[in-house]
């Protein structure tokens, strides 16, 4: 089967002037956009593109992709459908092999929609033993491609990804287990049991003003894949708490004291004033 440009991928940079003018086929159907700049600063959008292919009825153990001489293809992923039995499965390659992995689930056509439940999800809150250090762009291109800069696959069960130095031992622990205690707007409980050293990754978004404590101590929180939130946390068992305690908070409730002390003395003040002008009156 062929992968025609046109119909069923394109250039990325199908959008950028100085390309187009050079294609004689049209853009293919696009997948997902990205803003990007050429070497003069011109934003320009590029693109992934989706291609669907319908291969006859057969039991598939393999796949091969061959680019022509002198053209470089990129693939992100690939999906293997059963329109038969409503059955998705995603196919990822690991060390020059393939695997099947059964992801999507049917569930039920909601009108036109089809429904699918996504076996794959990640918990609340998970441990992981291995951490790896990367600029905040590594991390993000590891997260959209599910590949690490060594040519590694990238599983957030496993591993975690940060900005800031940190070292962990990388020792796998099976036993390791976390428990979700309470859940609120500005606290998450969490009770982790582990046989060594481990790293808790909490599937809510990282911002400015969220704290972290063990156990009552208060422990370092990173920026983990990208947007969430983790750290570290010693072997046994213990509490984790993050709470929501921004400066501005303090800063505002400060200002409120403030403020509201210049408002006492000033109605004292007058309230003092006119027995002090009766005082004075008197005297005379």
């Amino acid at each position: 089967m062929l992968l025609k440009a046109g119909e069923h991928s394109a250039e990325w940079a199908w959008d950028r002037d100085d390309v187009r003018q050079n294609i004689a086929h049209p853009r293919a159907t696009v997948f997902d956009s990205y803003r990007s700049v050429d070497e003069k600063g011109q934003p320009f959008d590029g693109h992934h593109y989706l291609a669907v292919l319908n291969v006859p009825p057969q039991t598939i153990s393999s796949l091969s992709i061959e680019s022509v001489p002198g053209v470089e293809v990129s693939i992100q992923r690939i999906s293997l459908a059963n329109d038969e039995l409503n059955e998705f499965y995603g196919v990822s390659s690991e060390e020059g092999s393939l695997r099947q992995i059964d992801r999507w689930r049917y569930i039920e056509d909601f009108g036109s929609t089809m429904v699918f439940e996504n076996s794959s999800t990640l918990p609340r809150a998970w441990l992981v033993s291995d951490v790896r250090q990367l600029d905040r762009q590594d991390v993000l291109n590891a997260i959209r491609y599910s590949s690490l800069p060594d040519g590694k696959i990238f599983d957030p069960r496993k591993v975690a990804l940060v900005e800031e130095p940190l070292e962990l031992r990388r020792t796998v622990d099976t036993s390791g287990d976390v428990e979700i205690m309470r859940v609120a707007e500005t606290e998450v409980i969490v009770k982790t049991i582990a046989s060594m050293e481990t790293f808790l990754v909490l599937s809510d978004v990282y911002y400015p003003g969220w704290r972290a404590f063990i156990d009552g101590n208060e422990a370092r929180l990173y920026r983990t894949n990208y947007i969430l939130r983790g750290v570290m946390v010693p072997s046994g068992t213990h509490n984790v708490v993050f709470t929501f305690q921004p400066k501005t908070f303090y800063w505002g409730s400060a200002l409120t004291v403030f403020f509201s002390l210049v408002v006492v003395i000033m109605l004292l003040l007058s309230k003092v004033q006119p027995i002090q002008s009766k005082n004075a009156k008197a005297l005379r």
